[in-house]
């Protein structure tokens, strides 16, 4: 079988970035259910996010003709496509949606951005009680100026998804968007990553991105990128959130059936499921019909790492840009070259970064990202153990420089996040991944569809899993059935 190259740290769920905002370049965090008075705006004020949401520039609905278009359904597809409305001689029922998304991270995310821009009726499905964005999603721990991406930060724009590398971190965004982004991301939000790693305790260095690639600059996120411009509030308000999918019944004579342990119960054309691969091994979904054996031999194929990421306040900075111990170097490296599922389990990586690169302030910030077999190591610890060990681990490196750890930290231990339990990929085979890409029961009738970072033939990119919802959605759209 043929496989997709390896990926590199830290870009779908785990290498975060909690940065300074430097004054007159603040932009006020959206709100993320901690902090009532918390607003959602744009950019210091610059400009309303109706506003820019209203300039999104021609052959786009406006919301009145959006809300409109919602209740036509598929009979506003594209010239000459047949509906199913249509086509069905006396329908089983009569389905309330178009599309189902189920999951609301970044693949879900893009699917509904798609749907919203061409005023299909739709509605996601997210797991969570008060939370959207997947393995995205930040924190305010340490004061509201520092925004962490509690899971992705990294813009891998020498790992294209099918349109080539990407020249700047702008260039990427953009392609994740139906609208014009502002000219601001393409300095002012987003800065180039250093390009080399330091080995701790030796000091040599090496290649760590070269090109180099990009991250946020801070104010601005993954998280509040995917909130802001890829779910504005539009797609927001079709998001039902605290419904755990259960069973998913696409045997109807109609369409498909989706049910949530809440007891209630979805209609539709067409489901896109984007839950975690990690879901989908534990059989947390029931199908009905149970999926062709291919489909569950692919789902089983993928190997899914466990990380966790964490935070470190010291007085001082005694670390460099980007760093990792010698002893753990050559399993850094294993992660870039693992073609199989056997030797996913032996690679990974314990790689640190300044939390606080690229703006100059006197808070030291130490991030970390502890990954695949090295984070096997942490198994059953709680946070306030891991940060110790933690802390143990890098002790030499801290007491050489004279630093002294502030008692300020965060973890977030994905592997123990509900309705996620893992990390991201760390083997794909693209073989499996074209399978898991190609609809039931067919390409020409897409009744399910599935997506997310695991599918992606460059897996565990936020751009990656974006490509796999954007391409489902279009196929829903593409349809003649």
């Amino acid at each position: 079988m043929k496989l997709s190259s390896a990926l590199f740290v830290a870009s779908l769920a785990l290498a975060s970035a909690g940065h300074y905002v430097p004054e007159k370049e603040t932009r006020s965090p959206p709100h993320t259910g901690r902090k009532d008075d918390r607003p959602n705006q744009l950019r210091g004020g610059e400009a309303s996010a109706g506003k820019l949401r209203d300039a999104r520039g021609s052959g786009h609905a406006a919301g009145e003709l959006r809300a409109a278009a919602h209740g036509s359904g598929r009979g506003r597809t594209r010239t000459g496509h047949a509906t199913p409305k249509q086509e069905r001689q006396e329908p089983e029922y009569e389905p309330e949606y178009d599309v189902l998304i189920v999951g609301a991270g970044a693949a879900g995310l893009s699917a509904a951005h798609i749907f919203d821009y061409d005023g299909w009726n739709y509605k996601v499905l997210e797991a969570h009680e008060t939370e959207i964005g997947g393995r995205v999603r930040q924190s305010f721990e340490f004061g509201d100026d520092f925004n962490i991406d509690l899971g992705a930060e990294f813009m891998h724009t020498t790992q294209s998804v099918g349109n080539g590398k990407y020249d700047s971190g702008f260039q990427l965004l953009q392609e994740m968007v139906k609208h014009k982004l502002e000219d601001d991301y393409k300095t002012k939000y987003t800065k180039q990553e250093p390009r080399l790693v330091t080995l701790l305790p030796s000091m040599e260095t090496e290649a760590y991105h070269t090109p180099p690639e990009y991250r946020f600059a801070g104010g601005v996120s993954w998280y509040s990128f995917l909130t802001e411009e890829v779910a504005y509030d539009e797609v927001q308000a079709n998001i039902e959130k605290g419904c755990v999918v259960n069973e998913i019944d696409y045997n109807t004579g109609t369409g498909v059936k989706v049910s949530c342990r809440n007891g209630r119960t979805f209609t539709a054309w067409h489901v896109i499921v984007t839950v975690p691969m990690k879901m989908l091994q534990q059989n947390s979904i029931t199908f009905k019909p149970t999926l062709p054996s291919e489909y569950t031999d692919a789902i089983n194929s993928f190997n899914i790492a466990d990380g966790f990421k964490i935070w470190l306040e010291f007085d001082k900075q005694w670390y460099p840009e980007i760093s990792t111990r010698d002893a753990d170097y050559q399993s850094f490296l294993k992660s870039w070259t693992v073609d199989t599922y056997e030797k996913g389990n032996s690679a990974g990586y314990r790689i640190f970064w300044n939390e606080m690169y690229p703006y100059s302030t006197d808070r030291h910030i130490v991030g970390g990202l502890i990954y695949g077999d090295k984070a096997k190591e942490y198994e059953g610890m709680s946070p306030a153990q891991i940060k110790d060990s933690i802390l143990n681990l890098l002790t030499p490196y801290v007491n050489g420089a004279q630093a002294t750890f502030n008692g300020n930290w965060e973890v977030q231990n994905w592997a123990d996040e509900p309705y996620i339990e893992s990390a991201y990929t760390i083997f794909a085979d693209e073989d499996y991944q074209t399978k898991m890409r190609t609809p039931l029961p067919s390409t020409d009738v897409p009744k399910l569809l599935f997506a997310g970072e695991a599918m992606n033939y460059n897996w565990a990119f936020v751009h990656g899993a974006a490509e796999t919802g954007r391409s489902q959605a279009e196929k829903v759209m593409d349809a003649e059935w």
